[in-house]
């Protein structure tokens, strides 16, 4: 048989069991019409074309640094009162969790600068190092998948002025940032640095390279963001005296057509897109040395302030095919343990090879970027497989002279405190078969770690807290989180508090706020009351959590989902919701939207039955 006879044969036979599957059109109808004389609200309509399953979000935010208790600031949006007027007001906000008390930082009415017709809408903001001061971000529009160009103002808390960072006719600014100082912000444009001298803002250019095709600086192609989530390509220096960045030169690679069919005729966008097996933008690290930066330059490429570490990433750099690093996934400061004086903070790098399953961790001093040294290796990874960056991969303590490294060597995610001038592993801080999804930070006076990790079950995540102690094995984790399900954690800067997003199969998501060690709750802040009452008083199908044989000694979770009168006589259409993709789980005790609802519908309305299973590789057991 030939492959198009074989093809034809397969087709057929999928097209024989979705028939036998799905009931005849008139059946639907009736199920449909019998759903609605009942009132039963779970129909495709109201699952899929309306708000009546979808629940409410507790208005999440940002800890306030200066505050003593729980105190989050948040963006309020609020209907602007013009009716010609699509895009809302915004305050800025100041909330205290416990005791509900709410004050107003920014009227957002009042943000309309000169050259702008409409009150700014804040999208995000960050303060200034005297906190008297506010980078807000604002008008911003989508790169990829995230808003990520826009436009800068400085806003006065004291006088309520308002300063646009630079021209808004030069072009959107990207990922813009205060100095450690307070007296300067750099931003990207296009593909190029910029820095701005808060007190004349007077603007300089530090890069001059990037162009479409060719250079990036500061920022990433696709590529980058796509696999290693980066988008934001540079970091002031702890003292506000270097400023680090990417660079990548994507020459390359070639040029791919996204089709867009949502339109009449179809429209095309370009980009460099690298295939499998085809080169990769080249990628190093550069430092500006802002003592060196004229002020209002303009001469051009070639200036002394940029040097570049040798990586081992550019094509100038590698000797050998073979030890090629391919890729920097991540990078950031040292903490200056010298308190930003001379020969303190250092540039990390971490690099990859092409098959990601050999990691470097490499130290750059900036004071020696481009002498052909100032570059030492400190730590080094090896996995037969894939070696995952994601996450909390590496986390300097504050005191400067530890790191915190997420490894999989053991065969399961745990973290490790490692010496930070050496790169040398003192101990472990968790161990045991399971894993650690996040590092939640450390409490060194109470000696105790927080992290997020899947010790009850693979299919749940809970906050554990670790002793964090001088033995030179890993404490026991103990669970803070109680009730059975997914927590999602945001731990306060003094982990003193923490906000938790719970959701269950069987519950919508619940927000509470809770104070650490013993995980008390002190108060409801988004409780999806009537939802869950409206859920209650429904005869809904739950997912059944179980495992399935895989190949070897490996057990897969799965669920089903059947009809609430399920019949074990009887046979039933199997419909199997497959996603397969890496790290990502589909079987999980989780609140699962419209789309476990979907598979109930299908349950009860249409007599079937639902499963999912996840294959080898969808997280949270280690490498089974």
């Amino acid at each position: 048989m030939n492959a198009f006879s074989r093809a034809g044969s397969l087709l057929s036979l999928v097209l024989a069991l979705a028939l036998a599957a799905a009931p005849p059109a008139h059946a639907q109808q009736q199920q449909q019409d019998a759903a609605n004389d009942d009132g039963s609200p779970l129909t495709l309509e109201a699952i899929h074309a309306s708000d009546a399953f979808y629940p409410s979000s507790f208005q999440s935010g940002k800890w306030a640094a200066d505050a003593e208790g729980p105190v989050i600031t948040y963006i309020e949006s609020e209907k602007a009162q013009d009716e010609d007027r699509a895009q809302p007001v915004t305050h800025l906000i100041r909330y205290n969790l416990d005791t509900g008390e709410r004050e107003q930082l920014i009227d957002g009415a009042t943000l309309t600068p000169p050259g702008v017709d409409h009150p700014l809408v804040i999208e995000d903001y960050e303060y200034g190092p005297d906190r008297e001061r506010l980078l807000l971000f604002t008008d911003a529009e989508r790169v990829w998948r995230y808003k990520t160009k826009g436009y800068y103002y400085l806003y006065d808390l004291e006088t309520g002025r308002l300063t646009p960072l630079t021209e808004r006719k030069a072009g959107f600014q990207k990922f813009a940032k205060l100095s450690p100082g307070g007296d300067r912000a750099a931003f990207v444009r296009g593909r190029n640095l910029f820095a701005v001298d808060l007190s004349t803002m007077e603007e300089t250019q530090l890069t001059f390279d990037g162009s479409e095709g060719q250079i990036i600086n500061g920022t990433f192609d696709w590529v980058y963001e796509e696999e290693f989530g980066l988008r934001d390509g540079w970091r002031w220096s702890p003292g506000g005296d270097y400023i680090a960045f990417f660079k990548l030169d994507e020459s390359q690679t070639r040029d791919f057509a996204l089709t867009n069919f949502r339109t009449r005729y179809p429209s095309y966008k370009r980009f460099r897109y690298p295939k499998a097996g085809e080169e990769n933008s080249e990628v190093k690290i550069g430092v500006i040395d802002m003592s060196a930066v004229e002020p209002g330059n303009d001469a051009g490429p070639g200036e002394p302030s940029i040097q570049y570490f040798d990586t081992g990433t550019w094509s100038a750099d590698y000797d050998s095919e073979d030890e090629r690093y391919e890729y920097i996934a991540r990078m950031g400061w040292t903490p200056d343990p010298n308190g930003h004086a001379e020969g303190g903070a250092q540039v990390w790098m971490v690099r990859l090879n092409r098959d990601q399953n050999r990691l470097g961790l490499l130290y750059g001093d900036p004071e020696q970027a481009g002498s052909g040294g100032g570059v030492r290796p400190v730590l080094t990874e090896h996995e037969d497989s894939y070696i995952d960056v994601s996450g909390a991969k590496i986390n300097y303590l504050d005191e400067g002279n530890h790191f915190v490294f997420a490894s999989e060597t053991s065969g399961y995610r745990h973290l490790y405190l490692h010496d930070a001038q050496t790169g040398e592993r003192v101990r472990p801080i968790t161990g045991g078969d399971w894993e650690v999804t996040d590092f939640e930070g450390i409490d060194r006076e109470a000696g105790r770690a927080y992290v997020t990790g899947t010790k009850e079950r693979s299919i749940e995540r809970h906050l554990y807290r670790v002793p964090f102690a001088a033995e030179a094995s890993a404490g026991e984790a103990t669970r803070v989180t109680e009730r059975g399900g997914t927590h999602s954690v945001n731990m306060s800067p003094g982990q003193d508090y923490f906000i938790d997003d719970f959701s269950a199969a069987d519950t919508p998501p619940i927000t509470t706020l809770h104070a650490t060690p013993s995980g008390e709750r002190l108060k409801v802040l988004e409780g999806n009351d009537d939802l869950r009452e409206r859920l209650d008083d429904m005869p809904l199908p739950e997912p059944e959590f179980t495992q399935v044989p895989g190949a070897g000694q490996y057990d897969l979770n799965a669920y089903l989902v059947k009809p609430t009168d399920f019949d074990p006589s009887k046979q039933y259409p199997l419909l199997v919701y497959v996603y397969g993709g890496p790290g990502v789980q589909t079987v999980m005790n989780r609140w699962g939207g419209p789309r476990e609802l979907w598979h109930k519908y299908l349950a009860d309305e249409l007599d079937m039955v639902v499963t999912s299973v996840d294959n080898r590789g969808t997280g949270g057991r280690g490498k089974a």
